[in-house]
């Protein structure tokens, strides 16, 4: 706190300033603190280090402000005892108060104020003072000692020469659970505080003896028993003034340090989703691994995996649900696993997992069997139970070939097995690497052929069975290979898929079927005419889609009601993401169809969520309404149901006439298949839209008589007036 004091009877005028002067310069050296100021506040004098200290120079006017000061209580205190000894000859006070120098360095500055204007050898005010600001330190912190001790995240000890603990800091209670006074007095193996190994003991000797100072890692003993990481600081000292020789000891608890390491080393060779090895850790253990078998003679196999359709199921249960798949198929694993294999995520979904004494390709594969096998079961997500199946390659160690080689082949082989149906086990050989390059080559050959426009559009009409015209064409895509001839999706469209090509792809279908449509409308020949497109699940989830469909829509002058989007049952499993972008498109005005209903994981109750406008049967029910009761009752109850929600039905894969008389007797709104037309050209799309080949009437037989609408009945009458296929009719008679 600043004061101020009044003092009478101090030596006045010459003596009293000679005394101040000596005072001073004894405090300060032989330059004191020293200020002389005029009646009008000028600065008559300033000694150098008064100068730095408060920046004013001879002819200087002082500014007496309060604010100026470090403390403004200190400030206030120091202007008023100024003013008062102003107004008072030979009146003197003295004042404490804090202030920064020219540099930015903070004072304590006892000053003394003395009115010498009748003095006539000085005839000013003098200002003179100490810094006192070590001596206030000092004063500080051997007041506060102990309690800054028990502030410091350390506990400190000062050990004797023979050992004896002489002092402690209270912060021995927090770490180690032992009160000061619990350890002062004992001898340091007695309190079993320091149990370190004899090479540490001996490391401490030689650097105390060296540089009398010593700093580690050790671990204390906890009052509980459990042991405490320390980082350990000991110094020697040897106070002459005390007569004392001892160690100084300072121990930072590092505990939560430690931790981290620790931590830190995990994840730097861990996955951090399932707690496997990364990358980064396995391949080493694998070299290492392949070192011993072939020294051993041994052989190593390494499998691997490959979820099938991750992206799909990712897309379908969200990010978080698939994170959790993917800790669960690591959990997985280890179940079936000896404690002699080792397993690792790669990243995204693939795990590999090497194994020893795999002497032959067919215990690789029961290997990786084992492994498929534990994968295959339901794996409960909490909010839903999901089923996946993987993909396996298996590669096995030979003297000579290197772990990355080994990994090569196996992901080769892995690659292999989802060429030939996913859900597989492939293992290397010379023909894997044949299929692999030539998986390659095809994704090359793909993204050329969307450059040189070797991808065309073709059309299959669907027909309402309810007055045989042609209410639909859905665009299907093929590929005219230059070298392969007329390539069908079945044959790239996964591997567009898998790719990430699918989303170039789709927009190529959508602008021709656009542009088709905008032809069909010039041509009159549009009204109640819609295009179908199908669209992946991962072109549903893209934000950008529903403009992306406006934008093309608006570039061909197409009405949107003359559009319909095709999807999986499979795209709508995240019913949050899918209704957002369903909605959307349904605000711009597009029809939403359900493509192979019946095959994926919808029900009937959650399709209702949804904005749909059709419903698209699976050709499987349709293949087998003649020969499976069962499937004509689902058939029937689906088309209920779809018209009880508004939805129109379409059937798919109509090939005899039989499956036609069926669907037509159910109900169901509009029939697909070779009955009627495989996909063709535009310009046959057209011509059928122009002279329609469903006429009423038999070309040959005439009305109702037909009997060749397809070549593999011999039994169905059309029904009076239902169109017939002009082309079926004519290979019939």
């Amino acid at each position: 706190m600043a004061h101020a004091d009044v003092t009478d009877g101090e030596p006045t005028g010459p003596d009293r300033f000679e005394q101040t002067s000596r005072s001073m310069q004894e405090l300060n050296g032989p330059e004191p603190l020293l200020l002389l100021v005029d009646e009008q506040d000028r600065v008559l004098e300033a000694s150098e280090p008064m100068q730095r200290m408060t920046g004013l120079r001879t002819g200087d006017s002082i500014v007496l402000d309060p604010a100026a000061y470090l403390d403004p209580v200190e400030g206030e205190a120091l202007v008023s005892a100024y003013q008062r000894v102003s107004t008072t000859p030979g009146a003197r006070e003295l004042v404490t108060v804090r202030l920064a120098d020219e540099d930015g360095l903070r004072h304590t500055l006892e000053l003394s104020i003395a009115n010498l204007f009748d003095d006539p050898s000085v005839g000013a005010i003098s200002v003179t003072g100490a810094d006192v600001s070590n001596v206030s330190a000092q004063l500080i912190v051997s007041r506060l000692r102990d309690r800054l001790l028990d502030l410091l995240p350390a506990v400190v000890t000062v050990a004797d020469d023979v050992g004896t603990i002489v002092y402690c800091s209270p912060r021995s209670e927090a770490t180690l659970g032992r009160t000061p006074a619990e350890i002062v007095g004992r001898a340091i193996s007695e309190a079993h505080l320091l149990p370190i190994e004899a090479a540490t003991i001996e490391a401490i000797r030689v650097a105390a003896q060296t540089s009398g100072r010593w700093e580690g890692d050790v671990e204390l003993q906890h009052k509980d028993g459990r042991m405490v990481p320390v980082q350990l600081i000991l110094e020697r000292i040897h106070d002459e003034e005390i007569g004392f020789r001892g160690t100084i000891g300072i121990s930072f608890d590092i505990a939560d340090r430690r931790k981290l390491e620790e931590d830190l080393a995990f994840q730097a060779g861990h996955d951090s989703l399932t707690g496997l090895y990364n990358r980064q850790r396995f391949v080493p253990l694998f070299e290492h691994a392949l070192t011993g078998a072939e020294r051993s003679g041994s052989r190593i196999g390494v499998v691997f995996i490959d979820l099938d359709d991750f992206k799909s199921v990712n897309d379908r249960i969200g990010h978080a649900g698939g994170d959790a798949l993917l800790a669960a198929v690591g959990v997985r694993l280890r179940t079936v696993m000896s404690t002699e294999c080792v397993a690792a995520r790669f990243g995204g979904d693939e795990f590999v997992v090497y194994c020893p004494d795999i002497d032959d390709e067919d215990s690789g594969i029961a290997f990786a069997q084992r492994l498929l096998n534990a994968l295959a079961q339901p794996i409960d997500l909490g909010a839903e139970t999901v089923m996946v199946s993987a993909s396996a390659g298996v590669a096995l160690s030979s003297p000579g070939v290197l772990a990355e080689e080994l990994l090569r082949r196996s992901d080769l082989a892995m690659y292999a097995a989802k060429d030939v149906g996913k859900n597989r086990i492939e293992v290397f050989d010379n023909e894997v690497g044949r299929r692999k390059r030539h998986r390659r080559a095809m994704i090359d050959e793909l993204v050329r052929a969307l450059d040189d426009d070797e991808l065309t559009v073709h059309f299959q009409p669907e027909v309402s069975l309810h007055d045989g015209k042609v209410t639909f064409f859905e665009a299907l895509t093929r590929w005219n290979h230059p070298q392969r001839g007329l390539i069908p999706p079945s044959g790239f469209v996964p591997m567009a898929e898998e790719s990430g090509l699918i989303h170039r792809l789709g927009h190529m279908v959508l602008d021709e079927s656009c542009r088709a449509m905008r032809s069909w409308l010039d041509l009159g020949l549009g009204d109640g005419l819609t295009v179908a497109v199908n669209i992946s699940t991962r072109q549903l989830l893209d934000h950008d889609f529903p403009d992306a469909v406006d934008r093309l829509a608006k570039k061909w002058e197409v009405p949107t009601r003359h559009l319909c989007l095709e999807i999986t049952e499979t795209a709508l499993i995240d019913a949050d993401v899918a209704s957002q972008a369903l909605n959307r498109l349904d605000a711009i005005g597009v029809a939403i169809a359900i493509d192979d209903f019946g095959t994926g994981y919808s029900s009937l109750s959650r399709i209702s969520q949804f904005p749909l406008d059709y419903l698209k049967i699976d050709r499987s029910f349709v293949a087998s309404l003649a020969t499976e009761p069962a499937s004509s009752v689902i058939v029937q109850m689906v088309i209920d149901l779809a018209h009880a929600l508004g939805i129109q039905t379409t059937a798919e894969g109509i090939e005899t006439t039989e499956q036609l008389e069926h669907l037509m007797a159910a109900g169901c709104d509009i029939g697909q298949g070779f009955l009627w037309s495989p996909a063709v050209p535009f310009a046959e799309a057209t011509a059928m839209l122009s002279d329609p080949p469903f006429t009423g009437r038999c070309q040959i037989g005439g009305m109702g008589s037909c009997r060749g609408v397809s070549v593999d009945s011999d039994s169905w009458r059309p029904p009076v007036g239902f169109p017939v296929s002009d082309r079926a009719c004519r290979a019939r008679h």
